[in-house]
């Protein structure tokens, strides 16, 4: 596949070998439709977040937010 794609960026796939390439593609998506689905979601686990700029006075109080950093670490604590 890669050196399909790096054929078609050179310009050098014709106009019915990207039709095959188009094709497969698609039967290989109809035949495995459930590939791509979402795992159902799942209560508890362990949020993991890999944020720089954090100091020892963030805070969770939302009246207290000021930064990048506090109000990303907010909104990934309160919508999960």
């Amino acid at each position: 596949m890669h050196d399909q794609i790096t054929s078609l960026i050179q310009g050098g796939m014709d106009r019915r070998r990207f039709l095959q390439t188009a094709a497969v593609t698609a039967l290989a998506t109809a035949a495995f439709p459930r590939a791509g689905l979402a795992e159902a979601p799942r209560k508890g686990g362990v949020l993991r977040l890999g944020l720089n700029g954090g100091s020892s006075a963030d805070t969770f109080d939302p009246t207290q937010l000021i930064g990048t950093f506090s109000i990303n670490v907010s909104r990934q604590v309160y919508n999960t």
